[in-house]
């Protein structure tokens, strides 16, 4: 689990902590525990989406509720540990409770809250490199 509240969401505090547990034999998961890292922010209702060996963390809101419209990056290692975020960028608009998805060479970022709580209902798009990777910000773009 990577952010979100820090109680079920009743008083809005978003968190920076990172979750992990392990799949059992049976398939089951095992207790969760901290991970050694924190987001660059805390945020919850981001949108994430991982490509190649790297997930990244867009939009979501603070505990104060504002919308954000940062891009984190965290690598994923071998053995699925995750290693510390950096900053990547930035969505057009910042949104809260999205849709994203991969699709193809791209990455796409639909609907949402915006910053003053209105539903938007733009979409947009980031190229996904050759190498894997997401293309550096400034390169998110309105889509139709």
């Amino acid at each position: 689990m990577v952010g979100g509240c820090s109680d079920a969401c009743g008083n809005s505090q978003a968190i920076a902590t990172v979750e992990r547990a392990a799949l059992n034999a049976s398939g089951a998961l095992g207790p969760f525990t901290a991970a050694p890292i924190q987001l660059l922010q805390p945020r919850r209702d981001a949108g994430g989406v991982v490509i190649g060996d790297t997930l990244y963390l867009f939009g979501g809101r603070t505990s104060g509720g504002a919308a954000l419209a940062t891009v984190e990056a965290l690598a994923i290692a071998p053995d699925g540990t995750l290693g510390p975020p950096v900053a990547a960028g930035a969505l057009l608009d910042a949104r809260v409770g999205f849709s994203s998805v991969v699709v193809g060479d791209a990455v796409f970022a639909a609907t949402g809250q915006g910053v003053a709580g209105d539903f938007l209902t733009t979409i947009e798009r980031a190229p996904i490199l050759a190498d894997g990777s997401l293309a550096p910000s400034g390169r998110w773009a309105a889509w139709r």
